[in-house]
């Protein structure tokens, strides 16, 4: 992830006709699903990590103007401690993504 912004966005365009995003700090990934603390668009965070099915994953955005000013609101919004974690230091670990 990146040290400017730790959101993730992903979108499954298969499955929806619109472009959606999901945004969080990814939590784990495991061999079928991506596993995020997601951040709602009022910028408060869900209480658990919401999975999704890896092959449903069309896209994913780190880094783009909206998730980086996103970061900078939810890290002042009270979220839950892994995710703060997330957002003061990039994940390291066998969930981190490569690179």
């Amino acid at each position: 992830m990146s040290a400017i912004s730790p959101l993730l966005a992903i979108e499954q365009e298969r499955r929806f006709d619109t472009s959606m995003a999901w945004i969080g700090v990814l939590d784990e990934i495991t061999e079928r699903w991506l596993w995020l603390h997601e951040v709602r668009p009022n910028a408060t965070w869900r209480k658990r990590p919401t999975g999704y099915k890896l092959r449903h994953i069309t896209k994913a955005f780190i880094s783009d103007r909206y998730l980086i000013g996103l970061a900078a609101i939810v890290a002042t919004r009270n979220p839950p401690s892994d995710a703060e974690d997330a957002l003061i230091r990039p994940r390291s670990g066998p969930a981190a993504l490569p690179g």
